[in-house]
């Protein structure tokens, strides 16, 4: 039976271990080897960074996608971890039929923001519940896994809050237009789009920025978050001239598209950082924010800065910094090309060197326990499987665009290390493997092993299903300790009942599986 930890419960019974257990640290000699409850197994299991810098195709799973499955795995196995790095660089060449079947029968994904402001202005749950929900989707079942974790990388490098007001039907088409169109493409390409996206001048107030009264906001973010970093050599006297470079920048409140207004812009001559301009009139005047915006794109201090986080995201949170500068030459030398940056991170020796350092976030947490379990999300009530899943990512402190401030979810991993995050964590994998009547199912029976003779068999053979890799003997041990039995001992049938669901929990909260 599934057990759901209250935070008493979780203070008490696993306090042996349960603010380390999933910090790189060693066993802690305190916890008695002989309890056999879950939440004291738990506290105990893989308390190390599971690196397995062997298996690259394990790696190159765990890092360029939501987390292996055994379709995957298999694949990358055929075709091997070079074509499977390539065919991941190249989605539009991947077949992604799956997916678009799964959301044929949403009604709000295609449309422009004329038509949701038409049809849903009071029904903006609707719009916010189908993006979520499609957004989750992808993370499990695409085959363009690439893709799709760019897609987040960039969501939070361009974040915006959909809980702000008019950016609820707005945020549907950056995502599909801004973010979605560009996620592989120029960074000078998207962060044009992003400047001229209705949800991002609502976010950040440039849509109300006139050359007679400018609006700060858009232009200060501009600098510190989306190009150029708050080290990058601009100064507080640059924040105001690039405000002005992009007043009259606009939309239709009504529509919902871009608009320039000219006679809202500033005509005057402007400098920031090593750009300038003269200053335009009438139509003209639009290019001196698109100059800047160029000029920022190209720039070093921005080479670097996504460089960095692109390091970030997929080698470490400290990545070498011989790497960062490498991959912002590479990013510079490419007209602000982003595959190029991508493939040069892949093929280094750090990137490769970097197995079990980086931290699952809570949404990629909850896609890699779907892809791994193949829940059928929404197999019966799909309201109500969003329902249970959003309630999931909140309790784990990710709502899907859920983060108030502009510079979207950090990905380090001491943001996410707490109390009140591992008893989520804990809580999310107990809630997936009950039975439920939330419209998702999980076949239990399906992950274990084809044959098994005795409780060490099983324990290897789930590990293998769900982690794709051995485990530690101590943890090993552990697990045995938790079923009670010993290694060659057969598993009674009334003992798997009622013991499987807490052992595939214990293998997913361990550090094989909350590490990446």
């Amino acid at each position: 039976m599934s057990v759901t930890l209250s935070r008493r419960r979780f203070l008490c019974t696993a306090g042996c271990g349960a603010l380390t257990a999933l910090a790189p640290l060693g066993p802690l000699a305190s916890c008695s080897a002989s309890t056999a409850g879950p939440v004291t197994a738990q506290g105990r299991i893989a308390q190390r960074r599971p690196a397995n810098p062997d298996d690259r195709a394990l790696h190159a799973a765990r890092r360029l996608t939501y987390g292996p499955a055994p379709a995957l795995m298999a694949h990358i196995q055929e075709v091997g971890v070079d074509a499977f790095l390539e065919e991941q660089l190249h989605p539009e060449e991947l077949d992604d039929s799956l997916v678009e079947d799964l959301l044929a029968d949403f009604q709000t994904l295609h449309l422009s923001n004329a038509e949701i402001l038409a049809n849903y202005r009071k029904k903006g749950g609707v719009v916010v519940g189908e993006l979520s929900m499609a957004t989750l989707l992808r993370a499990v079942h695409s085959q363009r896994q690439l893709f799709e974790v760019m897609v987040d990388f960039w969501t939070n490098h361009f974040n915006i809050y959909i809980g702000d007001g008019m950016v609820r039907h707005l945020k549907t088409v950056d995502d599909r237009e801004v973010i979605r169109a560009h996620a592989l493409g120029r960074f000078a390409d998207l962060l044009l789009a992003s400047a001229k996206s209705p949800a991002m001048l609502f976010y950040l107030d440039n849509y109300l920025s006139r050359g007679t009264d400018p609006n700060e906001n858009y232009a200060r973010e501009l600098l510190e978050l989306h190009t150029v970093g708050v080290d990058g050599g601009y100064q507080e006297s640059d924040i105001r001239p690039a405000a002005l470079s992009l007043t009259g920048w606009t939309f239709a409140r009504r529509t919902g598209t871009f608009q320039f207004r000219p006679r809202q812009h500033y005509t005057g001559p402007l400098q920031v950082m090593g750009w300038e301009t003269p200053g335009h009139r009438g139509r003209e005047a639009i290019r001196d924010g698109e100059s800047l915006l160029d000029y920022l794109a190209h720039h070093p201090s921005t080479a670097r800065f996504l460089a960095r986080k692109l390091c970030v995201r997929f080698v470490s949170d400290q990545p070498p910094e011989d790497l960062v500068a490498s991959a912002a030459q590479v990013y510079l030398d490419n007209d602000t090309a982003i595959v190029p940056v991508l493939r040069h991170i892949f093929q280094s020796d750090a990137f490769w060197a970097s197995a079990g350092q980086k931290f699952r976030r809570p949404f990629e947490l909850l896609a890699g326990a779907l892809r791994v379990l193949n829940i059928q999300i929404g197999a019966g009530n799909r309201t109500r499987a969003a329902r249970f899943l959003r309630l999931q990512l909140e309790q784990m402190g990710q709502p899907l665009f859920g983060w108030h401030a502009p510079n979207g979810y950090p990905d380090v991993a001491g943001t996410w290390l707490s109390t009140g995050g591992l008893l989520a964590r804990w809580n999310l994998m107990q809630a997936l493997v009950a039975a439920r009547r939330d419209g998702s199912s999980v076949d239990l029976e399906a992950l274990l092993p084809d044959a098994f003779a005795n409780a060490g068999e099983l324990v290897d053979g789930l590990a293998q299903r769900l982690l794709f890799q051995p485990l530690d003997p101590d943890d090993r041990a552990v697990l045995l300790a938790y079923l009670e039995l010993a290694e060659d001992e057969p598993v009674p049938r009334r003992v798997l009942g009622y013991k499987l669901p807490q052992l595939v929990a214990l293998l997913l909260n361990s550090v094989y599986f909350q590490y990446r």
